[in-house]
């Protein structure tokens, strides 16, 4: 017996595990060294004492391990993680798996736990929580700042196309309607993409919806050149556009959209 204890007490010891045994009312009766390794105390000072009072930091474990103690009269097993408080008052935190003490009778005289220290783990699982927790505030922040920013970047774009409009009643000339369906095609295309951006909710919720709508393919295609030949002016490039009147005037395509009834090409 005494050889078969040494056997696995020296297994144990290497497998740096903590053992203590317990008797039914918490009280610790033997210690093995690497238990003693981990908390800083020494046998005698352990010996006697009860584990929940002089191990344990905070009363919400008292709880945990009062009712580990209950299911163990039971002949229960269990796995659990506590935190200990160190003999210089350091905590760390361990995983406790228990089983009962049964005399060859069937009676349960108490119950040994087997404590692997997982303090590391914990804290980096504490720091990926911190690290999730401050995405998670930049991630509202930026959505606050987008949604401010809303009315002040779509405001000036709506004067845009409304004065644009108006413009329209001045009966311009015909370079003078090139020149102003050119703005409001790059009005209408800037407020949508505009719209995209800002409506990050409905974007991370996949909500962006292909809708079908009729437009006139070739004042897109001349309002598309008017916008590059203004950019181009100086330059040594021409920008033709052939258009075949057979081709209909109104044609049916998709656009990319939070709105279904958005109303841009």
């Amino acid at each position: 017996l005494r050889y078969s204890e040494e056997k696995y007490r020296g297994i144990i010891e290497n497998m740096d595990l903590g053992l203590i045994e317990v008797d039914n009312d918490d009280v610790i009766r033997k210690v093995y060294k690497r238990f003693c390794d981990l908390t800083g105390y020494e046998e005698y000072e352990l010996i006697g004492k009860k584990a929940a009072d002089i191990l344990l930091p905070d009363d919400e474990f008292r709880r945990v391990i009062a009712e580990q103690n209950s299911n163990r009269l039971e002949g229960e097993t269990g796995v659990y993680e506590v935190p200990l408080r160190k003999k210089n008052g350091e905590i760390i935190w361990v995983i406790i798996s228990g089983a009962p003490i049964i005399e060859s009778n069937g009676t349960v005289t108490g119950s040994v736990g087997i404590h692997l220290d997982i303090t590391e783990r914990k804290r980096t699982q504490e720091a990926l929580e911190e690290a999730r927790h401050v995405a998670e505030e930049a991630r509202r922040a930026e959505k606050r700042f987008l949604a401010n920013m809303s009315h002040e970047i779509r405001t000036p774009i709506n004067a845009i196309i409304g004065m644009t409009h108006l413009l329209y009643d001045t009966n311009p000339s015909k370079k003078q309607v090139e020149y102003l369906s050119a703005i409001n095609y790059s009005a209408d295309l800037l407020l949508s993409l505009v719209s995209d951006v800002l409506d990050i909710s409905k974007i991370e919720a996949g909500e962006m919806k292909l809708s079908e709508q009729t437009f006139s393919l070739k004042d897109l295609i001349n309002s598309t050149l008017q916008t590059f030949r203004l950019r181009l002016q100086g330059k040594d490039v021409k920008l033709i556009l052939e258009f075949d009147d057979e081709i209909e005037k109104f044609v049916g395509g998709k656009i990319v959209g939070s709105d279904a009834d958005r109303d841009s090409a």
